[in-house]
């Protein structure tokens, strides 16, 4: 079976800035991305847990299965948007099975 190289780009954020991340996601032209809670973790700031909160208040996972001249582009715009917000975008090298799935 043939893979292809991708990049996944994965955003763990306030959830209060998913609008800007995706609006500057389908800008670049990515084939899609996927959302989803995150309830909790442990970083530069310590552990922390997101139970009771109020829908919409906490954070976020986004990840993304780019070309990595996508990426190249896309990952810069995601840093500006969530410049003043806590949160962290990682990278990381993927092989895809369906590639024209991804852009």
């Amino acid at each position: 079976m043939q893979t292809h190289r991708k990049k996944r780009i994965e955003i763990i954020v306030e959830s209060a800035i998913e609008h800007r991340l995706v609006a500057a996601i389908e800008a670049e032209g990515a084939s899609g991305y996927t959302t989803h809670p995150v309830i909790g973790g442990k970083g530069h700031h310590g552990a922390w847990q997101e139970i009771g909160i109020t829908p919409g208040s906490g954070k976020l996972a986004i990840v993304v299965i780019a070309s990595p001249e996508l990426a190249e582009r896309l990952v810069p715009k995601l840093y500006a948007a969530m410049a003043d917000y806590s949160g962290v975008i990682l990278m990381s090298d993927v092989e895809v099975i369906r590639s024209a799935h991804f852009s």
